[in-house]
């Protein structure tokens, strides 16, 4: 088994009554099946995680946008029911050009993706969490 520590610090001035400085770094313990990739997305839905492939402790999930500035945003939706929907009806995240998203999966559902015109690259990485 490994350790995988994310560290996030959110720090901003201007923006409540004080300075804004946060930082977390949880860790989790990870099982060893751990996959970095990139895939292509278009107009199509494309299922990116399936919950039958992961067991029931779930997942850290990091996904990325690699397009520059000006590019395409990707729209993530999560489904129980095994099949896509047209447009991802049931956005449940938009990730923006260049912005990221790190967060636990409980794998019950399957991660889809799809963009909004032409195809963008969505880097992803999974790390499956040990069971508790």
């Amino acid at each position: 088994m490994a350790t995988l520590t994310a560290t996030a610090t959110l720090t901003g001035s201007g923006l409540t009554s004080s300075t804004l400085s946060i930082t977390k770094n949880p860790a989790v313990t990870v099982l060893g099946d751990v996959q970095i990739r990139r895939i292509t997305l278009g107009t199509t839905t494309t299922k990116v995680l399936d919950a039958a492939d992961w067991n029931d402790s779930g997942a850290m999930l990091w996904l990325f946008n690699t397009e520059a500035t000006g590019g395409k945003d990707i729209f993530i939706g999560l489904d129980t029911d095994g099949t896509p929907q047209a447009g991802l009806d049931s956005t449940h995240m938009v990730i923006k050009p260049g912005e990221w998203a790190f967060f636990p999966w409980a794998a019950e559902v399957s991660l889809w993706a799809d963009v909004s015109a032409d195809t963008c690259q969505l880097e992803y990485g999974i790390f499956e969490r040990a069971a508790s």
